[in-house]
């Protein structure tokens, strides 16, 4: 079995990637920082909405370890909606 995906390790596209996946969260440089940084050191692959019907899975790379799912799962949780920032 052949199994394709349309993901990146390119930090730039991986952070455009977030900001169209989840429009309705708070999403800065700053507070993607710590994925933006498994990007980097090629623990994750950030997958292209375009290509999975607005999503952005993330998927593990070369580096992914047995740290690197609670450290995503950490940051997801970490989100502030828009509505939140404004209170």
């Amino acid at each position: 079995m052949v199994y394709i995906c349309f993901s990146t390790t390119d930090e730039k596209t991986a952070f455009e990637h977030i900001k169209k996946a989840l429009p309705e969260y708070v999403i800065t440089r700053e507070i993607c920082e710590p994925l933006l940084k498994m990007v980097r050191d090629e623990e994750i692959r950030i997958g292209d909405p375009a290509m999975y019907s607005g999503e952005s899975p993330i998927y593990g790379s070369t580096n992914y370890n047995d740290k690197t799912e609670e450290k995503v799962m950490q940051w997801i949780l970490g989100l502030k909606k828009k509505e939140e920032q404004s209170i």
